[in-house]
């Protein structure tokens, strides 16, 4: 049997390429914002295209699982992005914001790895005191192509924030990272953390 090449076994990631070459790209977009309702609603619509050349990304060796850096020869990116910001009370805004992006790689025609083609985001602020306001943010990302023609399954988490400002230098801050504890993956057999939650003391001078 083949001898194990030492990238430390089942998904792990086989280091560095000293042979990788710069990552260029070419990018444009266009877009439109419009408001509504004076300020309360803002809208923006955006198409954008990139093109790259010696792209960097990541290859699989199929025996071992094994990742490790290469170069894409080119590869292309295109999509929507459209963004609802909205205000309708003093107290209370947020944006709804959704991502459509296709992707593909020349020199395989299939798509960029771990690039996912539907992505939508929804973030309210209420400032309840003041000195006080929480965050709340829902993040959906739609099936992901990863490596081995694997796709990995859609998701949607979820944090909140909580921030009491002190005085105008010391603020206390909580956050509370995936609340609902949702199972999920960005790389293929590679979980990520559960519900988990920090906090601490912000200062700005």
């Amino acid at each position: 049997a083949p001898a194990d090449p030492g990238f430390g076994g089942l998904g792990a990631f086989g280091g560095g390429n000293p042979n990788l070459k710069s990552e260029t790209s070419l990018s444009y977009e266009y877009g439109l914002d419009q408001y509504l309702i004076g300020e309360k609603l803002v809208t923006s619509v955006t198409y954008f295209q990139n093109r790259f050349k010696n792209l960097i990304g990541t290859t699989t060796d199929a025996l071992w699982n094994t990742s490790r850096y290469m170069n894409i020869s080119k590869a292309y990116t295109y999509g929507v992005e459209s963004e609802l910001k909205f205000k309708p009370y003093d107290k209370i805004s947020g944006a709804l914001s959704y991502t459509w992006m296709k992707t593909k790689d020349m020199s395989t025609d299939s798509e960029l790895l771990r690039r996912p083609e539907n992505k939508l985001r929804l973030q309210v602020n209420w400032k309840v005191f003041p000195r006080f306001e929480t965050d709340l943010i829902v993040r959906y990302t739609g099936p992901t192509m990863d490596s081995g023609q694997n796709k990995l399954k859609q998701y949607t988490t979820t944090d909140v924030t909580f921030n009491y400002e002190l005085n105008k230098t010391f603020t206390i801050f909580t956050r509370i990272d995936n609340l609902f504890n949702v199972h999920y993956q960005q790389v293929r057999l590679n979980g990520e953390p559960g519900i988990n939650a920090y906090g601490g003391v912000r200062a700005k001078f």
